[in-house]
């Protein structure tokens, strides 16, 4: 039943119970029964034909942004580093096969970032994943490499495994050299 609410989108915030049963692969009553429930608990809300996301979802952002404990932990080097340089400081974390930005600091430069909090990043392209993916133990690496060329994922389809490996061995070691560097 909690399964359903991924099916809600920025394409498509507003889902009938139907579109729901076919998502889910469940007999349309089963859907019924799902958004009844998920209505009771304040996950999802009646809206123009359909159901959209509920205010139980804000409320449940709210405390990840207050009490996740990465977070707290964070905030306050982060927003001192965004104030020594005026620049946005991102925190992001690996769930699964997912990486997603939990937090940012914004040094007031008035920018959007494109990839804003809770926006799913490139598993294998760009600073913050490839600084998080880097790190992972390799029999961990050559499973997300795998599934993600089985996807038809373009990163991991413009590499095999050898040199995907490599790049990653390369890209942990500048990190763990960049931090020496500002340590000494």
């Amino acid at each position: 039943m909690l399964g359903t609410l991924q099916f809600f989108s920025r394409a498509e915030p507003v889902l009938s119970a139907e579109a729901i049963a076919e998502r889910a692969g469940v007999p349309t009553s089963t859907a019924y029964r799902y958004v009844k429930q998920l209505t009771n608990a304040g996950l999802l809300i009646r809206w123009k034909g359909g159901f959209a996301l509920g205010p139980r979802i804000m409320e449940l952002d709210l405390q990840i942004r207050e009490c996740d404990p990465v977070i707290v932990a964070a905030a306050e080097p982060m927003a001192e580093l965004s104030r020594q340089t005026g620049l946005e400081v991102l925190l992001s974390k690996l769930y699964g096969r997912t990486i997603i930005t939990v937090h940012i600091e914004t040094g007031g430069s008035g920018r959007t970032l494109k990839f804003g909090r809770g926006r799913p990043l490139p598993l294998f392209r760009g600073s913050s994943s490839k600084s998080i993916v880097a790190f992972l133990p390799a029999a961990r690496l050559r499973k997300l490499h795998e599934e993600a060329r089985a996807n038809g994922d373009k990163d991991a389809l413009a590499q095999d495994w050898p040199t995907f490996y490599e790049a990653m061995l390369s890209t942990a070691q500048s990190r763990v050299q960049s931090d020496q560097g500002r340590v000494e």
